[in-house]
């Protein structure tokens, strides 16, 4: 039987390179942390590496974060949880219609970022 480390492993999907970077940076001190820039290498990621929770931007370019979370729904069960997504358009999406931990809103703040992440393992 494979036990998950001790230390969380979150991944993070980010289609802007530089809030990944600081996002991995502000969260890396309490985490492991892997990031993706596109669905497709996240759920690759979740595929082969023990992922406890995911951080996953709306917009990530051409495509939107609702097939990622609906591939989450289907394989990864136990992750929705786990699940954080960020969007920069208020009022439209709320956690309860994508089954998810929460939804912040860009400009996230850091502290609020981190705080949120450690909830969801308390």
């Amino acid at each position: 039987m494979i036990l998950p480390p001790l230390i969380k492993t979150v991944l993070i999907i980010e289609d802007d390179l530089v809030l990944a970077e600081l996002f991995d940076e502000i969260l890396n001190t309490s985490f492991c942390v892997k990031t993706t820039h596109n669905i497709s290498d996240a759920i690759t990621c979740m595929q082969n590496t023990h992922i406890d929770a995911v951080i996953t931007d709306y917009h990530l370019g051409v495509q939107n974060a609702d097939a990622l979370i609906d591939w989450i729904l289907q394989k990864r069960p136990e992750l929705a949880a786990g699940t954080i997504l960020m969007t920069g358009e208020s009022g439209t999406i709320t956690r309860h219609r994508h089954n998810i931990a929460a939804v912040l809103f860009k400009p996230v703040d850091f502290n609020t970022l981190e705080l949120t992440v450690h909830g969801l393992f308390e």
